[in-house]
């Protein structure tokens, strides 16, 4: 299964690469490297994209993973029989240091905290971990307005991570939420859902850029 090959089922059905990220349960950059010819396809994703196209029927879910949830949100894989944490359990000590947009909005993160939501277990003791509030449409479906979302400083965004940037432009400075495809010494590269489009930004500009943590990592499953 080749990039040429994808590309013509796309063509022939007039399906969007979106889409099959949230068959796939994977971020939609993949999906981009895959039709590019920069990811190979796993083995296990084989028989699922040409369910997806209609080719073969949809592969039976494997008895002894039947316990679990895929999220559609970075492959997160988690055991449907884990606990949810009592709220007791869960302090109110993770700041919200306020909202920031999928546009490029003016920046609303003054490092003040503008409320403060409950510590799930996996982050106690954590001093690096901060809250914000998505304000506008352009991350639908992975963000909508109003989500919660947590950062962490300590660990290095990763292409196909979700992220947060603060950069400068026109002499101010902004905060956007995004998907990040490309980040190297000349700029960093971004992806946004609604419209779906790629943005640009001269490495130069930003000021810090933070991970989004999948709700794998705040369960620690």
């Amino acid at each position: 299964m080749d990039s040429k090959w994808l590309k013509e089922q796309f063509d022939r059905t007039q399906k969007s690469q979106a889409d099959l990220a949230r068959y796939l349960g994977i971020a939609p950059p993949m999906v981009s490297k895959m039709v590019r010819g920069e990811r190979r396809v796993q083995g296990s994703e084989v028989d699922r994209i040409r369910a997806f196209f209609g080719i073969v029927p949809e592969p039976p879910i494997p008895q002894e993973t039947s316990a679990y949830i895929r999220s559609t949100r970075n492959a997160a894989i988690i055991d449907a029989n884990v606990t949810a944490p009592l709220r007791s359990d869960m302090p109110r000590t993770i700041p919200i240091l306020g909202t920031v947009s999928g546009g490029r909005g003016g920046l609303q993160m003054n490092g003040d905290a503008v409320d403060w939501v409950r510590r799930p277990p996996r982050l106690i003791g954590r001093t690096d971990v901060f809250g914000v509030y998505v304000e506008d449409l352009s991350m639908v479906p992975a963000f909508k307005p109003g989500a919660l979302v947590i950062l962490e400083k300590a660990r290095p965004p990763a292409p196909g991570d979700d992220v947060v940037i603060e950069f400068m432009e026109g002499g101010e400075q902004r905060a956007l939420i995004k998907n990040l495809v490309v980040s190297n010494h000349k700029v960093v590269r971004l992806q946004q859902y609604n419209p779906p489009k790629e943005i640009e930004i001269d490495r130069a500009q930003i000021v810090r850029m933070f991970r989004v943590m999948p709700l794998s990592d705040l369960l620690g499953v």
